[in-house]
């Protein structure tokens, strides 16, 4: 179950904290999904890859620093090409 003290987490302004944990909560229920409160790195890249079916397409999507940390941890996993990785520019 989770839980914040403050508001500073949730991400939108017009959204309550309540409505943040309700929606995140439901989330963690499915069998696919895990949330976690890290910062990207190449443990949690390869563990993903890990399970993945090869070959994927995979896209990438958010600030450019993220891009390309995670176009970078992705390339370090073995059996992942250039070609599969799609990186949404901002």
């Amino acid at each position: 179950q989770l839980s914040r003290d403050s508001s500073e987490m949730v991400p939108y302004l017009d959204v309550s904290l309540e409505s943040c944990l309700k929606e995140l909560n439901t989330l963690q229920q499915l069998p696919n999904v895990r949330i976690m409160e890290h910062r990207l790195n190449q443990e949690i890249v390869a563990a993903a890859v890990a399970a993945m079916t090869i070959p994927c397409r995979i896209v990438v999507s958010g600030p450019s620093s993220f891009n390309a940390a995670a176009r970078n941890y992705l390339l370090q996993c073995p059996l992942m090409e250039t070609d599969s990785i799609t990186v949404l520019e901002a």
